[in-house]
């Protein structure tokens, strides 16, 4: 019994000391669910925009939407987002949206990136000066750079 008590610690230790925290934090146990990453948006909202942060005081575009899905380390960026996350023709609460977005001249896509809540709405942080907020996107009336929408994706 002894035995088997000292090669079951042996195995737990090994796999606990050869394991990759990339690996776990990417596992389907890691991710919220939609209602989870809804959850925690809203729960975020009116905390400040600051660009590159991802919380839990300030957040950018993608650092809310990183937070909130539990994303890896490697889908911090809505670029990355985008480029890794399986594509959808229609979103659903808790899906992605991206939006293009323009940096030194060039355009940059995606640009932006919200969590959607319902139709035409959304939880994002907009740029500075702003606040983790809800609004509509894909209207002729949204923000400036939202009334046009790139796609969509479910983390």
């Amino acid at each position: 019994m002894r035995k088997l008590f000292v090669t079951l610690v042996i195995i737990l230790l090994g796999v606990a000391y050869f394991s990759n925290k990339e690996i776990t934090s990417t596992s389907p146990l890691g991710k919220r669910t939609p209602a989870q990453a809804v959850a925690y948006a809203r729960a975020q909202l009116g905390k400040a925009y600051v660009w590159a942060t991802q919380g839990p005081d300030t957040f950018d575009c993608s650092g809310l939407t990183y937070r909130a899905w539990k994303l890896p380390q490697s889908q911090r960026t809505s670029e990355q987002q985008w480029n890794n996350q399986r594509h959808v023709p229609h979103s659903r609460p808790g899906d992605l949206v991206y939006f293009h977005g323009i940096l030194v001249g060039n355009e940059v896509p995606p640009g932006h990136v919200g969590i959607v809540i319902g139709e035409h709405k959304m939880i994002d942080g907009y740029g500075n000066g702003t606040e983790i907020r809800v609004e509509s996107f894909g209207l002729p009336d949204s923000a400036p750079g939202l009334n046009k929408v790139m796609g969509f994706t479910r983390p």
